[in-house]
């Protein structure tokens, strides 16, 4: 047999891989919309290191902002479509809250 040919139970454990990524797939599907928004934000979330490698080092910077613009999308389902102006106000409430009139530079 060579190197580049699959043996049987190589075969098998393909098959085995994609059936539970299709199970898992189905199951998905059945949550609701939030919670299924949370998964796949997480998901994304932890995906990002990978892919910035991927880009940095296969010069395929794409990847990398695909990732992000999927963790945006996450975002926006979850949160809303003005989540970024939620969040800057937030930030700003809790990094000046203690300051004295502090000023921010956004």
């Amino acid at each position: 047999m060579r190197d580049d040919e699959f043996s049987e139970q190589d075969d098998k454990d393909l098959n085995l891989h994609i059936a539970k990524m299709l199970e898992h797939m189905e199951w998905e599907a059945t949550l609701p919309a939030q919670e299924k928004a949370k998964r796949r934000l997480v998901r994304f979330i932890t995906q990002l290191p990978r892919t910035a490698e991927l880009a940095a080092t296969a010069n395929m910077p794409w990847v990398m902002f695909g990732c992000i613009e999927r963790i945006a999308a996450c975002c926006e389902e979850l949160l809303g479509p003005d989540w970024q102006e939620q969040i800057r106000q937030e930030r700003k409430a809790f990094l000046y809250d203690d300051d004295e009139g502090g000023e921010c530079d956004e």
